[in-house]
Order: C-alpha cells, then structure tokens, then sequence
C-alpha cells in the first residue's frame, strides 16, 4: 500500500488523473512551484515533499520512495487504519472517518482482484459503519421506507455467525448500517475483537475478512466526533 500511494503522488501530479474522492483518501494534493525553485510539491498524508524539475522519471520515483518511506510508515494508524479529518466551511462540523481494507483479495464485477473495506464516518452528526464491497450487492429485501437491505453474514473472533438485514448504499456496492443508534450498536459489538469476518452475495457469495488490530482507538475517534461513547471500551 506504501509503494502504492507513492506512485499514485507521481501520476497524480504529473496528469491529473485521480479522482477527486481517491485524492481525498490517500490526502493528496499537488501543486507547482514556481521558477527559480522549479519542481513539484507533493502532500500525501501530511507529508510534504518537492521533487526537482529536471529529474528524469525514474530518479523522481527514488526521490519520492527516500522522502516517504520513514515517514509515512511512523504516521500510519494503528492497525492499518486510514483516517481522515475534513471541516465544512459552510457549518464548521468535522468529518471524521476511518477505513481498513480487507485481508484477503475479493473479485470484482470485472473478475479482477480487489478487496472489500470496513468504513466507519462520522458525517453531521450522523454515525455509520458499512463494508464496501467489489461488487453490487444483492437486494434480498427493504423496509418500510423502500430502503433496499441485503443479508449479511458476520462473525466476531471465533463466535457464533450472526446474520441480519443491512441497508444498501445508494452505489449498491456497500452495505451496513446508515442509522446511528444501529451504528453504535454494531460497532460496539465489534470492540476487544481481533478480527472480524464479513459475507455478502452478488454476482457470487464472498467472504471478507479484516484485522481488527488498533478498532477500539480507532472507533473511539470516529464515533466521539458524533458525541458517541462506548462502555465496552478498555
């Protein structure tokens, strides 16, 4: 993920090709320096960096690998975790949210690798936890208000399956729980876990396993951004 983030600094500034969302979660940002300095600044996760404008490529990728590498491994969170802090400018509220890729490769609409991830976001004072997932996600069901709910399997540690009606997300490609008090419930059912096991159906049934090292800080953070505490916590 390391070297992945590296190279996306380059093709980002060097075309412009990421999307905006992919910027906003590998918190990235790029700009020109002017002559006589000359050269790129890079910003990925805090970290800011100026590659040199005469640099041939393949010099500013080993430029870019010396001037991240320590770095940005004494910054990561605890457990794999990418957490980002956003502030709206119209209301002053605080985004804070948290994602952590699956262990293990999925399959995706295409037939391609790619893994599933287990979001938690504190967005308007609104708590949510879902998992996004390689695919689209079957519609088994809905609720009163025409919310389509697709059945999840999950399993805490070594536990018993636990199974239930998840909300789809308007993608289609993610599922979970949208509503707060749904959320803290689920989420502090996860708390002192290490690990966790999620099964979703679409095209084909997949398992998604995550390590749930460093959950607890972690979901402390995000859910205190909504005023919510947790009493299982250690």
């Amino acid at each position: 993920m390391l070297l992945e983030r590296m190279f996306l600094s380059l093709i980002v500034c060097s075309r412009g090709v990421m999307k905006l969302q992919e910027r906003a979660r590998y918190q990235l940002t790029c700009s020109r320096l002017p002559r006589p300095i000359g050269g790129t600044a890079v910003t990925i996760f805090g970290h800011k960096i100026t590659v040199a404008v005469g640099l041939k490529p393949r010099l500013r990728i080993a430029a870019v690998l010396f001037a991240l590498a320590i770095p940005s491994m004494a910054a990561a969170e605890p457990g794999g975790w990418q957490i980002t802090e956003t502030s709206s400018p119209l209301t002053n509220q605080t985004t804070v949210s948290a994602l952590l890729d699956s262990s293990n490769e999925l399959v995706n609409m295409l037939g391609r690798p790619e893994r599933a991830s287990l979001v938690l976001r504190c967005k308007d004072q609104a708590l949510v936890v879902y998992v996004t997932w390689p695919e689209m996600v079957n519609q088994d069901s809905e609720n009163f208000a025409g919310q389509p709910k697709t059945v999840a399997i999950w399993r805490i540690d070594d536990g018993p399956l636990q199974n239930n009606f998840w909300s789809i997300s308007s993608t289609g490609t993610a599922a979970g729980e949208f509503a707060s008090r749904n959320s803290a419930k689920l989420i502090a059912s996860f708390f002192n876990a290490s690990k966790l096991a999620v099964r979703l159906s679409g095209r084909m049934t997949q398992d998604a396993g995550f390590d749930l090292a460093g959950f607890n800080e972690v979901a402390t953070k995000v859910a205190g951004a909504c005023g919510t505490t947790f009493q299982t916590a250690k």
